[in-house]
């Protein structure tokens, strides 16, 4: 199952694994209260009668970790309002302006569009996340 809900937290509480503090853990029961408390929510898939478009959005924190001043840029792509696409990654550079992190951020989603669906075992045609 994935839950792109909580990448964000869970990524972020992640980095402290090997020191965990006091408000590491306080963060960690926080996740999982939301879990208990959101365990029906998912993605529904409906077949679709015409053809949907693909929409995708990408966006960035231009130097938002405060530890190495690192962007952190992110992006989903939807079909009929429905996830079918996405991610959230650390830059691996350090960008000089917002300019240049939103060029970093635009060309890792542009990179999710070229690359073609690949057929799944029922021959439907699917994206999957990298």
């Amino acid at each position: 199952m994935t839950r792109p809900d909580i990448t964000f937290a869970l990524s972020n509480v992640a980095k402290f694994n090997l020191k965990l503090t006091k408000e590491h853990w306080t963060a960690v029961k926080r996740i999982f209260r939301y879990l208990k408390g959101t365990q029906k929510y998912g993605l529904l898939y409906n077949r679709m009668q015409e053809k949907q478009p693909i929409i995708g959005y990408s966006d960035l924190d231009w130097a938002g970790d405060l530890n190495d001043h690192k962007s952190t840029s992110g992006y989903i792509f939807t079909v009929g309002g429905t996830a079918i696409s996405w991610r959230s990654k650390k830059q691996t550079c350090m960008a000089q302006s917002t300019a240049q992190a939103e060029y970093i951020a635009l060309s890792q989603a542009g990179q999710e569009v070229v690359w073609p669906p690949r057929p799944n075992p029922c021959g439907r045609r699917v994206w999957y996340n990298a």
